[in-house]
């Protein structure tokens, strides 16, 4: 667009556009002339007024062709943003889209045009081109993922994939979340990006517990409490939350152990005691903290390691600080420079359910 020689052929069709919308009116209105019943027009008159015409509309496309050609350039580059920031399958979409509407337009205009050629039939076709191409690109758009997922049906790898893909989430089995968990709030992240799946289900005797809890006189209570109901609500927002009904009654974590072993859930919790009695139980617990740790990076013995010293240990010669992700650090020899950067050395690491603990000594 921005070659010389380019710009001068665009003005060159703006310009010669010009001349065939010149050549167009005067036609009309030789066509108009005649309707009216006036006599005809010479041939001098004729081409006079032709000439007049496609003169004056050509010098018209001249003049505005810079500002046409700076329209058109803006518009292609809007059109190249957009497109973008598009993903492959949208890009597919659209075009499928346009095309799909063009046609359906001009099926249509087949139909309009049976009522002669008029001004009125000739705009209605080029509003019927203009709704169908736009409808026909954001659908496209927007129906991208529906296409994808409905052409891999027709082909022997894509099908599997798809039946696997339905398998998968039929056979996935429930969670059934306990209070600690929607209190810890992380839950609410994991669900969107995809690695929990199967139905949430979230017992009554649950949610009376956080309202008791966002009730409470006590601050510190209130505040999980209030934690745990905006997580709630956050899970709702992804509509795969279930409510349920705890047939068993008495203490809250036997219950949801109870109703867990009979219908065969698999129960998401923060508390490490209660994936204890639940392995005990047999009944399978995931436990938040242990994917926590596991996404931790690995810290082995003879790593090095800068720690601040934040307070002093149990023991008489123990400092103890923490790592950026909030492991604990207890530092040997470290008691007596609580508020400085020690530079220490891993000699042990000690993981359990409720979290991992490193001991290290100074360098």
């Amino acid at each position: 667009m921005k070659s010389d020689l380019v710009k001068k052929l665009l003005r060159a069709l703006v310009t010669a556009l010009g001349i065939g919308l010149g050549s167009v009116l005067a036609f009309v209105i030789v066509q108009l002339n005649a309707m009216a019943g006036n006599p005809a027009m010479s041939i001098g008159a004729l081409l006079a007024l032709y000439a007049a015409f496609a003169l004056l509309l050509g010098l018209g496309g001249y003049l505005i062709a810079p500002r046409t050609i700076d329209s058109i350039t803006r518009l292609i580059a809007l059109v190249e943003r957009c497109m973008d920031k598009m993903t492959f399958e949208q890009q597919a979409g659209s075009i499928s889209g346009l095309v799909g509407g063009f046609i359906i337009a001009a099926l249509l205009s087949q139909l309009v045009m049976l009522m002669g050629a008029s001004m009125f039939t000739v705009a209605m076709c080029a509003i019927l081109f203009v709704v169908f191409g736009v409808l026909g690109v954001t659908l496209g758009i927007r129906r991208a993922a529906d296409f994808k997922r409905m052409f891999q049906r027709f082909s022997p790898k894509g099908n599997k994939q798809v039946a696997l893909s339905h398998r998968k989430i039929k056979t996935a089995k429930p969670k059934l979340l306990d209070e600690t968990v929607l209190i810890d709030g992380r839950i609410a992240a994991v669900c969107r990006a995809g690695f929990l799946e199967g139905t949430l289900l979230i017992p009554r005797s649950v949610e009376k517990e956080l309202q008791r809890l966002s009730a409470s006189e006590e601050e510190t209570c209130r505040i999980r409490g209030e934690k745990g109901r905006e997580t709630l609500s956050q899970l709702e927002a992804l509509g795969r939350v279930k409510r349920v009904d705890s047939a068993a009654g008495g203490e809250l974590a036997q219950v949801l152990l109870a109703d867990a072993k009979k219908h065969h859930m698999v129960i998401v919790t923060c508390d490490a005691a209660m994936s204890r009695t639940a392995e005990k139980a047999g009944v399978a617990a995931l436990n938040l903290n242990d994917l926590a740790c596991a996404l931790r990076p690995t810290v082995q013995m003879g790593d090095l390691l800068d720690v601040r010293i934040v307070k002093a240990g149990r023991e008489a010669t123990q400092g103890v600080g923490y790592t950026p992700d909030g492991t604990m650090v207890v530092v040997e020899g470290g008691r007596d420079a609580v508020g400085q950067v020690l530079h220490v050395q891993v000699s042990s690491v000690l993981q359990t359910s409720a979290g991992r603990m490193i001991f290290a000594k100074k360098v």
